[in-house]
């Protein structure tokens, strides 16, 4: 975002195109940004197909708290409305890490702990009502107008319409936040530029995750982390989400995958 703020204060930029859901910096830089979404958006919060970690535990650590508060200062507060749980760790959570229980004395400053979709969903509907921000969805970007030194705007086709009806959309900036499935090497290639440099960090693992309705755990713990090592290589995180949800994550290496069935 610090990169991309920088380069349309040198440009001056009218229009910024972002192929990707992401916009509430460059707003300030900017007479219009429009994203472009191959989603369609739900009416409340719920998974998306384009964001395939969706179903899967995540919190929001205390930096990541200070960091959106300050984009969106109304965030937070709605998150603890909508009843996403905040938690010490290891204050609030039974950690087993190296073959013993964590010490509980000593908790960390609070984590948040929505479901992605609620964090995702009450982001979205902030930065829409940004008047300089317009989104098109079911929209799909195809292809990088202009030349590799000077990038004018994208091809693009309405999802689930004709898949040979492009349009064409300018832009003094282009953006591209699509993560791993950006096309954006291809396409610059088949400009006759050179793809930028890639770097792969590959983590090994698998993931699995189910909610459900249950007790709350004994002792006062809102949750246990189980952190996998070398000597124990398999992982487990159950949290409380919104909803009286509990979201169960199991993790294991590559080759021993956890099974993705609810028993």
């Amino acid at each position: 975002y610090e990169l991309a703020a920088r380069v349309a204060d040198r440009l001056r930029s009218g229009r910024v195109l972002i192929v990707g859901d992401a916009a509430h910096v460059l707003a300030d830089h900017a007479e219009q940004v429009t994203v472009l979404e191959r989603d369609r958006y739900e009416d409340g919060p719920a998974p998306r197909a384009g964001v395939p970690q969706s179903r899967h535990t995540h919190v929001l650590l205390t930096s990541g708290m200070h960091a959106l508060a300050e984009l969106l200062p109304e965030l937070l507060p709605e998150l603890a409305d909508a009843g996403a749980p905040r938690l010490a760790v290891p204050g609030d959570l039974g950690v087993w890490q190296a073959g013993q229980w964590i010490s509980r004395r000593n908790p960390s400053a609070p984590v948040l702990a929505p479901s992605r979709p609620l964090v995702e969903h009450s982001i979205r509907r902030q930065v829409v009502a940004h008047p300089r921000i317009r989104v098109r969805s079911g929209t799909e970007a195809t292809g990088l107008l202009g030349s590799p030194g000077r990038i004018t705007g994208v091809a693009l086709r309405d999802r689930g319409g004709d898949r040979h009806a492009h349009r064409e959309l300018a832009a003094d900036l282009v953006v591209d936040a699509t993560g791993r499935a950006s096309r954006t090497p291809q396409w610059l290639t088949g400009l006759g530029g050179r793809a930028p440099a890639e770097e792969v960090v590959e983590t090994g693992r698998a993931y699995a995750t189910g909610a459900f309705r249950a007790d709350a755990p004994p002792e006062e713990l809102q949750g246990f982390y189980i952190v996998p090592d070398a000597e124990q290589p398999f992982g487990t995180i159950v949290l409380p989400a919104e909803g009286d949800r509990w979201l169960v994550t199991l993790s294991g290496p590559r080759g021993q995958a956890p099974p993705t069935d609810p028993q």
